[in-house]
């Protein structure tokens, strides 16, 4: 997909239609495949205080003291 313009090969336009094409494709997949990437839950707060104040010791992913 190429055409010569003084003894240099050079995409020709459809070789840029054909790029654009393919990129486009590619991008909505991508986004499809965003799309489908389950989400988290919202966090709760803890329920290890009786006040409703969450913890002032910062958790760590695993539940353990930072």
């Amino acid at each position: 997909m190429t055409t010569t313009l003084g003894g240099r090969a050079l995409p020709s336009e459809n070789g840029f239609r054909v790029a654009m094409l393919i990129g486009c494709g590619v991008g909505q997949l991508a986004a499809v495949v965003a799309a489908l990437i389950p989400t988290r839950a919202p966090a709760t707060p803890s329920d290890d205080r009786a006040d409703g104040e969450p913890d002032a010791v910062p958790r760590t992913p695993s539940g353990a003291a930072a």
